[in-house]
């Protein structure tokens, strides 16, 4: 389980105890000062947290009033985003008080605001409030089903060696189609196992781009990236298919995190060159090349 934490810098202090206290009971907790890297694309890999997250933990405070502007504001505004399409009968979203505040009187759909959700004041009693957030993120996280994943797991082999057997068809591109068809088939049995199997939704991106489905890779690497954003190869393939789509903008963007995760991508650059090249970025393509020919000596 992981927990996104949403806080203003003032309250640094105090959100350090809290993600202490959270670890101690081994619970995973994500935040910007621990968890972005030095260059890193942080908007992206923010959004990319909070929709991943088990679990949002809003930190309000009266120094979070006194910001005119502040990028919690745009991280509860994501988080309000994924309130609306999760389910209203678990928990997600937990405010809590670091001080005496008001909870923000912000809408979350259905004629409720963020006011209408269960707070707890660790000023009040840090103590008993940490143990109220463990006990509801406890109760919230699924326990682990090992037969389930198991069969997650025999799926996903299957439809390994159904692609592997399909890679290899290079003379029959009707035995090609069937391999990769049935391996679709397998990673989508393995994904509606584990919900969180991302290289399962990798594996099956990559064999719908082998069918000519563009639309579904770029939908399942989405789906990869989501739950593993490190992924410098679902970055790569999610803006080559933009690139087939012609979605030029979007495949710059893909293959630039591509490269940021692992600098020496030497196919990351000369796809990026090509893409440059279609945007008449000469430069900036004429620099792309002489990286990936330097790569190659």
């Amino acid at each position: 389980m992981q927990c996104f934490i949403s806080y203003v810098r003032e309250n640094s202090e105090l959100v350090d105890k809290l993600q202490e206290d959270l670890e101690a009971h081994n619970i995973e907790v994500w935040i910007d000062r621990k968890d972005l890297g030095v260059g890193s694309r942080w908007k992206r890999q923010v959004r990319a947290a909070i929709h991943s997250g088990s679990f949002f933990i809003a930190c309000f405070s009266k120094e979070y009033h006194e910001r005119d502007t502040t990028y919690m504001n745009e991280e509860l505004t994501l988080a309000i985003e994924e309130i609306r399409i999760r389910p209203s009968d678990k928990t997600w979203f937990i405010p809590v008080k670091l001080n005496e505040c008001d909870i923000p009187d912000r809408e979350i759909g259905g004629g409720e605001t963020l006011r209408d959700l269960t707070y707890t004041a660790l000023y009040e009693d840090w103590d008993k409030s940490i143990e109220r957030i463990v006990t509801e993120i406890q109760q919230g996280t699924p326990q682990p089903n090992q037969d389930i994943d198991q069969r997650a797991q025999e799926e996903f082999d299957k439809g390994s060696e159904c692609q592997t057997r399909a890679d290899e068809a290079t003379d029959d591109p009707e035995e090609k189609r069937r391999g990769y068809e049935e391996a679709i088939r397998c990673y989508t049995e393995a994904v509606g196992l584990r919900k969180d199997f991302a290289e399962a939704y990798y594996n099956r991106a990559i064999a719908h781009d082998a069918v000519g489905n563009i639309a579904k890779s770029i939908q399942d690497l989405t789906s990869a990236i989501t739950l593993q954003y490190n992924l410098p190869d679902a970055h790569y393939n999610r803006g080559l298919a933009y690139f087939k789509r012609e979605d030029l903008d979007e495949a710059i963007e893909d293959l630039d995190e591509a490269i940021e995760l692992q600098p020496t991508f030497p196919d990351a650059y000369y796809d990026r060159s090509r893409v440059w090249l279609s945007l008449k970025e000469w430069e900036k393509a004429m620099a792309d090349i002489a990286t990936f020919r330097s790569m190659q000596s």
